[in-house]
């Protein structure tokens, strides 16, 4: 029986390489080409920290943290910024960082590396939220239950193609979404005890 699961997760992701239409999200695509910021490497959507060139940027509860690492062996603290509460992930793209917090995704442009400049903050109910980015859109998970005061289970995909005024572009229904992940056309979801879930984009 593990062996069938198997077989099935990889033509799964054979299927997606494809570009069928299991699991469309909509049934023309949205054609993403879009590349992330970092040569480093990208963490995924529950992600606190990330690095972007010779900086390391990390989030806690409330604040968003900046420093140089380009001396590996003594890196310099840059700057903090308060972001409110409740703030959970962080994911860098095309030299803007997207996190994600109980109340919204808030957009900041890495213009200036060692100062990062607030853009636009995405606002939704009260939620845990993990967010990943390719091309013009964000998707953000919503997820209900005690820690999150929320009753909601849902997928928000937004258009940031204006990176100032970020928009609702479609939601989708949920079981119990977790982190997600982003790979060209495929995106993934993890369900919690519902398992993992793959949608052609």
């Amino acid at each position: 029986m593990k062996n069938f699961k198997l077989y099935i997760f990889i033509a799964l992701i054979f299927a997606c390489e494809s570009s069928s239409d299991i699991g469309r999200l909509d049934g023309g695509g949205l054609g993403f080409s879009g590349e992330g910021s970092s040569n480093t490497g990208i963490g995924g959507s529950m992600a606190r920290f990330t690095i972007v060139g010779d900086y390391l940027y990390t989030v806690d509860s409330y604040d968003l943290k900046s420093f140089d690492i380009t001396d590996q062996i003594n890196p310099e603290f840059k700057e903090e910024v308060n972001l409110g509460w409740g703030v959970e992930t962080i994911f860098p793209y095309n030299s803007n960082l997207f996190i994600g917090s109980q109340s919204g995704m808030h957009i900041y442009s890495l213009e200036k590396e060692d100062k990062p400049t607030w853009l636009s903050t995405y606002e939704h109910i009260t939620s845990c939220d993990p967010v990943i980015v390719e091309g013009d859109y964000a998707y953000v998970t919503l997820r209900g239950g005690a820690d999150c005061q929320n009753f909601n289970n849902q997928l928000d995909i937004i258009d940031i193609s204006d990176l100032e005024n970020p928009s609702l572009f479609k939601t989708y229904p949920m079981i119990n979404p977790h982190g997600l992940g982003i790979d060209d056309n495929c995106l993934f979801i993890t369900e919690g005890d519902y398992g993992l879930k793959m949608y052609d984009v």
